[in-house]
């Protein structure tokens, strides 16, 4: 060591000026997050299925959750929320025609299952500091939306055969 004290003490200071320009150079990355609680199943029949297969397989209530994660990634639940973010960095002067979705999901977004619950922590990075914030809400709103939807199908369904059912009962009453 004593005999190579000079190109120890040249290599650490040549590590420290590069290491020095890169940080500086470096782009700061600012990040939030939420998280979901995320229901197996809205159907109360099928709640006992999946409670049961549960405890006969866990794998299957955890293949439920992987799909609502897979879902939550997908273009159909986020295609608007990556526009509303890509329309934000062009009215800022930054190129996005090269801009894809599926880069852009792998490098902005974390979307990952708490172990032992059903709850989703979801966290959003970017270097705009200013974004951050809408885009979580854009994305808590659009799988609100999302998983309302079937819901809302539903009801609407529902409804639909009621209000025939009534007008089938009142033709069948007044003749």
């Amino acid at each position: 060591c004593f005999k190579n004290t000079k190109i120890i003490v040249l290599l650490s200071f040549t590590g420290f000026i590069f290491s020095f320009f890169y940080a500086f150079n470096k782009q700061n990355i600012y990040g939030g997050g939420f998280q979901i609680l995320v229901n197996k199943n809205e159907d109360t029949s099928s709640k006992k299925e999946v409670s049961f297969s549960s405890f006969l397989s866990p794998n299957i209530a955890n293949n439920q959750i992987a799909t609502e994660i897979e879902i939550l990634k997908s273009p159909s639940v986020l295609r608007p929320v990556f526009e509303f973010v890509k329309e934000n960095k062009r009215l800022k002067g930054i190129k996005v025609e090269k801009m894809r979705y599926s880069n852009w999901l792998k490098n902005n977004m974390e979307v990952f299952l708490v172990n032992g619950t059903n709850v989703l922590d979801l966290t959003y990075k970017d270097t705009d500091k200013e974004i951050i914030m809408p885009t979580l809400k854009m994305i808590s709103k659009t799988y609100q939306e999302y998983s309302g939807r079937n819901r809302s199908e539903g009801l609407n369904k529902g409804l639909t055969y009621l209000k025939s059912q009534i007008k089938k009962y009142k033709e069948l009453s007044s003749s």
